[in-house]
């Protein structure tokens, strides 16, 4: 606004000043407000991120500790609890102090920890200890909680990265011979099964399981002999290899970096390509394929134990023979029968060289190095498990006793953590001042300060000046230059007997007289300047608020990424548990007891079904009562799954008939049925228009391909959202009832579903009858009725046009 010193207006300065330092402290309440909820995002965000790795890592090695894995801490409801800092733990005594001078010394030391960890052999890491849950093997509590939890499990990107070389480092000082069956393998398995692989695998090799799992020829082909099902499975693997590579670019960069910098210790080409080889396939393809739960391959209510003994063993030559597809020779005697060269032939190397095929060295996404400054924080924490320091303390102590020089260093620290007793799976925060010693970059934390001014000299009275403006009183018809300004305030401040700014006023104008008269002018060149610099800090304030918002929605959005990673992996737990349940309780043989019944009459089934969910309850109370909601969904897809579609259309003849009515229908017909003289212009447009319908359609057919009520429902419902949407996109509002039964008759009848009504049907007589949110939301129960409601009315329409 002041462009020139020579102009002086004192009212507009008063006016200016006020504003900014109005915008100054409400800025600076947001910036405290912002910076501790982004810290408690923070928290939040790294607690899930422990959560989610902790169970990832126990729910690949379930198997029969079912029941303690379920009352582990993090796996059960509102019981993971992290403690803000060690010092709260009062049943640890004198531990606490040690464990902090422990972990203290283990990152100052952190430069010696890939050769220490080179040194651990496998055979030393696979005893049981007494501090670890039972069945829970050393050498997988170290790969998926104790070196994740060094480095912050992994919650950044820059934390990623350090973690990676980390491994790479321990990966150097290792014979390559060695590593094959090292436990450091079991760190790479359980990184790359807790990063996003799961899009990956999904998308490549999803659909060709669920086809295999359905196969009911499987047992024939089997019997028939080796060959036969070798030609069953080949082709399938030529879709597998050919969907990985039109899907490479769904490959975490992180997992693909991993991948590479393991490669690259290779010596040459061969050893560089058997590298590559041997972490995708041993690490990600192989346990994909043969445990596909785990990995989220197909959907989490499939219950694979309803699949024949043929799926099963064809799950395991598919994960065997991708293993050998770069290795004939090995092929040809271990697969008598098998066409080695159509699968030598597969361009399996291609893909893999395809892969590693990338420019990166770093990893996009949010950073401890960036969230530091923002926060205002030299430091951040770490989540450890009293047991993690356990498991460091029993490594350090195995390896100082092959090594005297490490014996040297560690012994020391090591000696007062318990590693021979049980501990509890107690949580705390461990912070971290000197990130560089895990190899991140140090951030660099600037305060935000006014810069300094331009003119020394007087920066004491402009100050003074600036200070005054802001509180004092806007008075109408007060003068224009400083002085007078001052003394107008000042006889204004007398009236109203105002002591405190009579005082400091009259300092002002103290200071103000002893200016030379040649440097008076520059009294407001100062106060512009005094000006200028709070503009400049007010500026910085509002970058960093932005900058504090956006970190904050990242934040916010990789929390809400953790929670349904950790969401997706309850239902292999609740499959455990449903299996301990079928096992104990004899369900199986009450289900074929009354099997064509609860097909045949609805009220059978929900009476069945109502029956199995009780037991089930009194079942899983002692056991794991949080879970009752995801295994009654599995106890629900178990049962249908071994009935479908096709025998449930066996035992309702009359539904077929109706179904062949729908598929007499011409287009006109389908257009006469959905178009009516009342029907709306736009609607009418709308109906005509095919394209409208090619997403929801599509999406309607795969609910019929999947066939599973529960999930079949959610597409269903999802369909029904997507054809709202897209005619409120062309019509401008929201459609009403009216409006959408129409359009909604024209999807069904559209949607390429050859046995709709028998779908339909179907879905109503097993999914309709019992509480919502036992096996299906309110949501979803809301979108059956209107599906039910939309088929009858169809149904009656079509009877009377062309019966």
């Amino acid at each position: 606004m002041y462009s020139s010193s020579s102009v002086q207006d004192m009212p507009d300065f008063q006016r200016e000043t006020k504003e900014i330092m109005a915008s100054i402290r409400l800025q600076e309440d947001e910036i405290k407000s912002n910076r501790k909820e982004l810290f408690e995002s923070i928290k939040k965000t790294q607690e899930m991120k422990c959560i989610y790795s902790l169970s990832s890592g126990y729910f690949l090695h379930i198997n029969d500790n079912i029941q303690q894995i379920a009352n582990l801490p993090f796996v059960q409801p509102g019981k993971f609890v992290v403690y803000k800092r060690l010092i709260e733990l009062t049943n640890l005594g004198s531990l606490r102090s040690e464990i902090t001078r422990f972990l203290s010394g283990i990152y100052k030391n952190s430069d010696k920890l890939p050769l220490i960890f080179a040194k651990l052999q496998t055979t030393s890491i696979k005893n049981p200890v007494p501090f670890l849950p039972k069945h829970t093997e050393p050498n997988h509590f170290l790969a998926f909680s104790t070196l994740p939890a060094l480095f912050g499990h992994c919650w950044t990107s820059d934390l990623r990265y350090s973690y990676i070389n980390f491994l790479i480092k321990i990966c150097e000082k290792i014979p390559y011979d060695s590593i094959q069956h090292h436990w450091i393998l079991d760190c790479f398995k359980h990184y790359i099964h807790s990063s996003d692989i799961q899009t990956f695998l999904r998308e490549s090799i999803g659909d060709y399981l669920l086809d295999l799992i359905r196969d009911t020829t499987l047992d024939l082909i089997q019997q028939a002999g080796q060959k036969e099902l070798y030609d069953r499975i080949i082709p399938v693997i030529e879709k597998i290899i050919s969907k990985m590579n039109a899907n490479i670019d769904l490959i975490p960069m992180d997992v693909r970096l991993l991948i590479r910098k393991f490669a690259d210790l290779a010596l040459d080409d061969a050893q560089w390509l058997k590298r590559v080889e041997d972490l995708f396939c041993k690490s990600i393809l192989a346990p994909a394929i043969s445990f596909p739960k785990v990995y989220g391959v197909i959907l989490p209510t499939i219950n694979l134990k309803v699949a024949s003994n043929g799926v099963a063993r064809a799950l395991q030559i598919i994960a065997s023979l991708l293993l050998v597809i770069l290795h004939p020779g090995q092929a040809e005697f271990r697969y008598p029968g098998l066409d080695v060269e159509r699968l030598s032939r597969l361009p399996f190397e291609s893909f893999l060289r395809s892969m590693m095929n990338f420019k990166c060295e770093s990893l996009s996404g949010l950073t401890c190095t960036s969230l530091l400054p923002l926060l205002g924080m030299h430091n951040t924490s770490f989540i450890f498990n009293v047991q993690d320091v356990a498991m460091l303390a029993h490594v350090l102590k195995i390896v100082s006793k092959e090594d005297q020089e490490i014996a040297k260093q560690v012994l020391p620290l090591i000696s007062k953590i318990p590693v021979d007793q049980p501990l509890d799976m107690t949580f705390f925060r461990y912070d971290l001042w000197d990130v560089q010693n895990i190899g991140v970059e140090r951030p660099d934390i600037k305060v935000n300060t006014l810069e300094s001014a331009k003119n020394k000299e007087l920066q004491a009275i402009s100050k003074s000046i600036f200070n005054f403006l802001p509180q004092s009183q806007e008075i109408p018809f007060s003068p224009h230059e400083l002085f007078p300004f001052l003394k107008f305030h000042a006889e204004h401040a007398a009236l109203g007997l105002n002591t405190h700014e009579i005082c400091y006023i009259n300092n002002v104008m103290h200071k103000m007289k002893e200016v030379p008269h040649e440097k008076s002018d520059e009294i407001i060149v100062a106060l512009e300047d005094e000006m200028r610099r709070h503009k400049a800090y007010s500026n910085r304030n509002s970058t960093l608020l932005t900058q504090i918002a956006i970190s904050l929605a990242e934040v916010n959005s990789l929390k809400a990424s953790y929670i349904a990673k950790i969401d997706d992996q309850l239902p292999f737990l609740h499959e455990k548990l449903f299996e301990l349940f079928h096992d104990n309780e004899n369900s199986e043989e009450r289900f074929k007891s009354k099997f064509v019944s609860i097909v045949i009459c609805h009220s059978s089934f929900v009476d069945f079904f109502t029956e199995e969910l009780a037991k089930l309850k009194t079942f899983l109370d002692p056991i794991a009562s949080f879970a009752f909601s995801g295994v009654a969904k599995l106890m629900h897809t178990y049962m249908l799954q071994k009935i479908g579609v096709k025998k449930f259309s066996s035992y309702h003849t009359l539904y077929q008939a109706t179904d062949e009515l729908f598929e007499r229908l011409s287009d006109k017909d389908l257009l006469d049925l959905c178009i009516t003289e009342h029907t709306d212009e736009n609607v009418s447009y709308f109906i005509k228009n095919q394209e409208s319908f090619v997403y929801a359609t599509n999406i309607f057919f795969d609910a019929n391909f999947i066939e599973i009520p529960i999930e079949a429902i959610k597409y269903i419902r999802n369909a029904f959202g997507i054809i709202r949407k897209t005619y409120a996109l062309y019509n401008g509002n929201q459609p009403t009832d009216s409006e959408i039964e129409p359009i909604i008759y024209y999807l069904l009848l559209k949607s390429h579903v050859s046995n709709i009504f028998t779908f339909v049907k179907y879905l109503e007589h097993f999914l309709d009858g019992y509480p919502c949110n036992t096996v299906i939301t309110s949501e979803e129960y809301g979108a059956l009725k209107s599906l039910v409601n939309y088929i009858t009315y169809l149904d009656s329409k079509v009877s009377t046009k062309l019966i």
